[in-house]
């Protein structure tokens, strides 16, 4: 029998995590950190996130844009919510015959683990439990993330994984949840001997799971930013509007921005494959050019059509994702440096190596970003997604 717990109701974890692993019709149970605002917010504290799943057994993915009243389009059920105090993070009884327990967790600060360490390390003690799997759904972090802090962790086993869905919005209506995202959704699992079987059918399996990582991480993330600089600079809101929007003040034609994308997308495809071959002595130069004109098309048409602010991306530049911290930093761009590095930086390293230059785009991108600063021109949050609730 088997268990199924989720750590983190982000945009992400609601939005595609639970929803994919939900397929193999295990009852999950959510896991929060308690909302510290809700002794200040008074009656209004039943509004927020964590009070509505308290109250309910589903919430909602909507694919409308994040205005007026949202439609119900996926119903996702779930068992039950927990909220936890930050180091006071213990599992609930599970059932008798349960003897292998899944967790997936959704968190990007690596030290919101060490709850789920402790969470884990708890079931450990259970002597009915012979495997505990630990779903790690953000692609910022993986099995490396984590060194030998949780080597003492015998039963349990870090599976990565690959996620990828523009979740652009998440708000409390009518006493439910509902999450905005794309239709598109990529949810892949690291292949595992002991749990293929399980996976079997119900959840994407690859047995490359860097390879597969870094070419989202870098063809896709990297061009998003990178595109994302550009509309900014030109004083779009939306990317999907500087893509597809006719407006006769732009300084470049709606063909003009087109072609931009995509000059930027193949020119991080081929940094990509220079990092690939540098890295990877299975890469099948064949394969990787078959595969990479249906994944630029999927990119462009997803940027097209999905409502995505660019304050969204940018203003990831002015604050970490510290999982509810209230600390903040003197330095206004704290995070700049490590969010153009982990897109950017190691296929461009790998281009100079092949080439003897700077890919065109991240140099242009680059300029531009500087400028905005200088200007400041870079949002410090966007004002869809940071409202309360």
């Amino acid at each position: 029998m088997h268990e199924w717990f989720h750590f983190g109701v982000g945009r992400l974890g609601l939005g595609l995590v639970v929803p994919k692993l939900s397929a193999l019709g295990i009852p999950c149970t959510l896991l929060n950190r308690a909302d510290t605002r809700a002794a200040l917010l008074g009656p209004a504290a039943a509004l927020t996130r964590n009070s509505t799943l308290q109250s309910t057994d589903e919430y909602c993915i909507c694919y409308d844009r994040p205005t007026g009243k949202p439609t119900a389009h996926e119903r996702v059920k779930f068992a039950r919510f927990i909220d936890y105090t930050p180091g006071q993070c213990s599992p609930p009884p599970v059932a008798g015959q349960t003897n292998t327990v899944l967790v997936s967790c959704s968190l990007a600060n690596v030290a919101a683990y060490n709850d789920i360490w402790a969470f884990v390390g708890a079931l450990e003690k259970n002597p009915a439990i012979e495997r505990i799997y630990v779903f790690l759904c953000e692609n910022s972090i993986d099995k490396q993330s984590f060194g030998d802090s949780i080597s003492h962790l015998t039963k349990t086993t870090l599976i990565d994984t690959i996620v990828d869905r523009m979740c652009s919005v998440q708000r409390v209506y009518d006493g439910r949840v509902f999450v905005h995202t794309e239709p598109y959704e990529y949810f892949v699992v690291e292949s595992n001997p002991d749990l293929d079987t399980l996976l079997q059918g119900r959840i994407s399996v690859t047995a490359d799971i860097r390879y597969e990582r870094m070419k989202k991480l870098f063809v896709y993330n990297g061009s998003h930013a990178l595109v994302a600089i550009h509309a900014a600079y030109h004083k779009f809101s939306r990317i999907d509007l500087f893509l597809t929007e006719s407006n006769s003040r732009a300084a470049l034609s709606p063909q003009q921005r087109l072609e931009l994308a995509y000059t930027i997308m193949y020119s991080q495809a081929e940094a990509f494959g220079e990092w690939a071959k540098q890295n990877n002595a299975s890469f099948d130069q064949h394969r990787f050019d078959e595969e990479i004109d249906d994944f630029v098309e999927k990119i462009i048409t997803r940027m097209c059509e999905t409502f995505d602010t660019t304050a969204r991306v940018l203003s990831r530049l002015n604050k970490p994702d510290l999982e509810g911290s209230t600390e903040r930093y003197s330095n206004p761009y704290p995070d700049l440096f490590t969010w153009l590095f982990a897109r950017l930086v190691p296929p461009a390293n790998a281009y100079v190596l092949t080439y003897g230059s700077l890919p065109p785009p991240i140099l242009e991108a680059a300029i531009l970003l500087l400028k905005m600063i200088q200007e400041g021109r870079v949002p410090k949050t966007d004002p869809v997604i940071d409202r309360p609730g």
